[in-house]
């Protein structure tokens, strides 16, 4: 198998290293089998591309967590919370390594199997393309981030792999698949910065590499192989920025009342680098969709409290247009065994996004953190919908304060 890298040292180097990290089989296939774009992807695809890190503890919540969460998943959630939120430590605030989180549908290993098993990779992601069926769907999600805060700074590294397949009906006698896959390495820098005594505002900037495929192909007897082979000669290398903007406000200090507002990708700056053979119909759009989340929270700190109990409501992704309301709204839920949620032995975790309920929890073994997660979601494929159930885990070595 031979990879034509791009151009740039900078860019080769960063792509040799994408290689040689954990699970580099499956960036190889990633990173060497792109796949062709469609002129109009599902919502599924869209809401795919917008999500550049997983947490595990906000899936738990229904991915809630604006004006709760204060550890490093903060960075990603609300920027304004980095650092502990209005009770933040001086000096070495946090250390995580790896922060390894893996998450699948439950026939995604199965289908990976399938996939990786194969001699030659293109003749898998046929195999796979051809088992899911037209009601049936694949997921799966990789993703390390280690990080420290110091004081009110973040200074971290993403690294993601995502493969996702999902096979439905797009006329009366028509099977199709969506198709996406990504895998990015980004260094992560985050701030906070206390606006009076009731208000934060924050910001955290990404930089790095990132390959992209996204696309339909045509599912049935005959047309499978020829259209994943069609498929595979377009794909999308991208370098550049993008930063997103927090901001909290402390509604009711004694009741613990917050509200959050969060901009997403307010400043981007992305470069392409168009693999050989593509054209340029083919491609996915090069740029961040900038949105908004919204949210209020009730979330009071207790001296010596034995529970710390959260809730929140939220509105993600107000801006987009091919989304419902409904599908934009979600409660959470978190109960902690302690007062200080980054570093409980024990939380318990439960969440709705008008799709269905979430749940997780935590354990802190004094270094070692474990964090699992049950996620339910509506996946939007432009002519129907279903409901998803993502399995999360994610384990690290956590000195926290």
């Amino acid at each position: 198998m031979r990879v034509v890298w791009p151009k740039s040292r900078r860019v080769w180097w960063l792509a040799n290293l994408l290689r040689a990290l954990p699970s580099g089989w499956f960036f190889c296939w990633c990173l060497t089998h792109p796949l062709a774009m469609a002129e109009d992807l599902p919502p599924h695809i869209a809401t795919l591309q917008r999500q550049s890190y997983q947490s595990t503890r906000a899936e738990g919540m229904a991915v809630t967590g604006l004006g709760s969460v204060t550890d490093a998943d903060a960075a990603f959630l609300n920027p304004a919370l980095i650092g502990g939120g209005y009770t933040p430590t001086a000096g070495l605030n946090h250390v995580s390594f790896p922060g390894l989180a893996v998450g699948s549908t439950t026939d995604s290993l199965e289908f990976g199997g399938e996939l990786l098993g194969s001699d030659e990779l293109g003749k898998g992601l046929a195999s796979v393309v051809d088992k899911v069926g037209s009601d049936q769907g694949m997921h799966y999600r990789q993703q390390m981030f280690p990080n420290f805060v110091y004081s009110r700074l973040l200074f971290g590294v993403l690294q993601t792999a995502t493969a996702d397949v999902h096979g439905y009906r797009l006329g009366t006698n028509q099977d199709v698949d969506a198709v996406f896959s990504r895998s990015e390495l980004q260094g992560v820098f985050g701030f906070s910065v206390p606006m009076g005594p009731r208000a934060l505002v924050g910001a955290t900037a990404r930089y790095g590499l990132r390959w992209v495929m996204a696309g339909v192909v045509e599912d049935g007897p005959g047309t499978n192989g020829s259209s994943v082979a069609d498929v595979e000669k377009s794909g999308q290398w991208l370098r550049g920025s993008t930063v997103d903007v927090g901001f909290n406000v402390l509604l009711a200090p004694k009741a613990g009342v917050l509200a959050s507002l969060v901009g997403r990708n307010v400043a981007k700056s992305l470069d392409t680098f168009q693999s050989p053979g593509s054209s340029d119909d083919a491609l996915v759009a090069t740029t961040e969709a900038t949105d908004v989340d919204v949210g209020l929270a009730w979330a009071p700190r207790f001296k010596r409290a034995l529970l710390s109990p959260s809730l929140s409501l939220e509105a993600h992704e107000v801006a987009r247009s091919d989304l419902e309301l409904e599908d934009k709204i979600r409660l959470g839920a978190e109960l902690v065994f302690g007062n200080n949620a980054s570093s409980a032995p024990f939380a318990l975790r439960l969440g709705h996004n008008l799709s269905g309920w979430s749940y997780g929890a935590s354990v802190d073994l004094f270094l070692c953190r474990l964090e699992g997660a049950v996620h339910t979601k509506a996946v939007h494929l432009g002519t129907e919908s279903r409901v998803e159930t993502h399995y999360l885990l994610r384990t690290s070595w956590d000195l926290g304060r």
